[in-house]
């Protein structure tokens, strides 16, 4: 449908956000380690040969975008607040958590441990977040891939999304402005250290247990904001249920900014329909088309990508999903958008 120039970067027509179902025997491991049944070298070990496995597997869908699956974590946010000096963990901070936050109810309603890292001294980034898992990525691929793999890490906002005044001490930092600009530079220090060596990411939300969100509403309240006042290129936007809204708020999509749109469930192994998503990303296609910037339709429809709206395991165990079932959603994506882009 598209007779677009061939697409060489990111965002690839068919992206995935991170985390892939983890194998069951790499569950047990890290159980293993986690109760001095396995040294460190055997749980590493299992993490690279259950990696292996799963980059083969997007090679074999026909994914140009690769990732670790997130295999090296238990959930989408470890491996960031741990690392910061000035952090402490909280094993069960389910009384410092905010009603407003959906997650939140799923939590107190089944009475489930919350762990929390709140910050009691100056946040200061002494050891690198994600790089030694970006070049150990690269160790186990291609050459020839290495401009394609990806890193997933939490939004800058996320603790204290869920914790709100109990994220910092008040003897560490008078309010969240103090706050942020620590937490900002440390990002900035991580980013540039991950770009330096060759990666690109994807900062996520994430999904609680069989996709309960951490957050919902519609993109309509920071659409002007969200695509014409921050500098960024490209969105991947939740668009597979309606607690995303409508896709009218990509009428202010400006050109020469893309849009990943995720339309496959990552929550259910229903499948879905191809024409029906072939059909959502023409309707996507028009309002851009018709938005605040007229341009033809072929245009607008070079600025889209499609993904799953989420990671597939978010947290350790995953969504009610096989491995079986993520191989079928992906095969989807793929052959989706070779049926709307040339360049898929």
């Amino acid at each position: 449908m598209s007779d677009s120039t061939p697409r060489l970067r990111p965002p690839f027509r068919a992206e995935h956000v991170g985390s892939l179902k983890r194998p069951d025997t790499l569950l047990q491991k890290r159980k293993d380690f986690s109760t001095g049944l396995c040294t460190a070298e055997e749980l590493r070990c299992a993490e690279d040969e259950a990696i292996r496995k799963v980059i083969q597997m997007q090679r074999q869908r026909g994914m140009k975008t690769i990732t670790d699956g997130e295999f090296r974590r238990l959930i989408f946010w470890e491996g960031l607040h741990e690392k910061l000096e000035g952090m402490s963990i909280i094993p069960n901070a389910l009384h410092l958590a905010m009603d407003y936050v959906p997650s939140v109810a799923y939590f107190k309603q089944r009475n489930l441990p919350m762990t929390a890292y709140v910050c009691e001294g100056k946040l200061l980034r002494k050891t690198p977040f994600y790089v030694n898992d970006f070049t150990s990525l690269k160790a186990l691929t291609l050459p020839e891939e290495h401009n394609r793999l990806k890193v997933t890490m939490c939004a800058p906002e996320w603790f204290h999304l869920r914790h709100g005044e109990y994220t910092y001490s008040k003897a560490v930092y008078q309010n969240d402005e103090e706050y942020f600009a620590d937490i900002v530079k440390a990002y900035r220090e991580e980013i540039r250290d991950l770009y330096a060596a060759g990666c690109r990411l994807h900062l996520c939300r994430g999904n609680v247990i069989n996709g309960h969100p951490f957050s919902e509403g519609s993109f309509d309240p920071i659409a002007v904001k969200l695509f014409r006042e921050i500098d960024a290129d490209v969105y991947y936007l939740e668009y597979d249920s309606d607690r995303a809204g409508t896709l009218e708020p990509l009428r202010w999509l400006p050109r020469g900014k893309f849009v990943v749109l995720g339309l496959i469930s990552s929550k259910t192994a229903e499948l879905e329909s191809k024409d029906a998503l072939i059909e959502r990303v023409l309707e996507a296609a028009r309002i851009i088309s018709d938005g605040v910037e007229k341009r033809p339709l072929v245009e607008a429809l070079n600025q889209i990508c499609i993904s799953p709206q989420c990671g597939f395991a978010s947290h350790s165990d995953g969504n009610s999903l096989t491995e079986d079932d993520v191989v079928r959603k992906l095969t989807l994506l793929v052959e989706t958008s070779k049926a709307l882009w040339s360049d898929a």
